[in-house]
């Protein structure tokens, strides 16, 4: 995190959703991170599982594990 930045999770989600929607695969991990967590969104484990997916099937291995977790 940067120093002397507030924590803006929606925001966050935000600028995730649109990296994702141009084919960032790490922004896909994030999203999965959001909705999991419920950071910037409501806690909706179907989507962080969507997105999961699509990062592992991206080859991010941070996602793999993720899916891993979640099963």
């Amino acid at each position: 995190l940067g120093k002397g930045v507030s924590v803006d999770y929606p925001l966050a989600f935000h600028l995730y959703k649109n990296a994702s929607e141009k084919g960032n695969r790490w922004a896909s991990l994030y999203l999965g991170d959001c909705y999991f967590f419920a950071q910037g969104v409501t806690r909706n484990l179907s989507m962080a599982l969507e997105y999961y997916k699509s990062a592992a099937q991206d080859g991010v291995s941070e996602a793999q594990y993720c899916l891993g977790l979640c099963y």
